[in-house]
């Protein structure tokens, strides 16, 4: 773990266990680990916003290409 987090990794985010569950990449348009499955948490009539911001980096990194 020490060495992902020297590499520049970050853990953002935990469960209510306290363990791990989001990991990001500070610097990077989009490089977010996720164990929670947002997708099936929803009513199914709206994205959950981890996967909306997903969607919004790809637009933007293909635009910028």
């Amino acid at each position: 773990m020490e060495k992902l987090r020297a590499g520049g990794l970050s853990f953002t985010g935990t469960d209510e266990s306290g363990d791990i569950r989001i990991a990001e990449l500070p610097g990077h348009p989009f490089f977010l680990a996720s164990l929670f499955q947002p997708e099936l948490q929803g009513d199914g009539t709206r994205p959950h916003p981890l996967i909306t911001g997903l969607a919004q980096a790809a637009v933007r990194h293909a635009a910028a290409r």
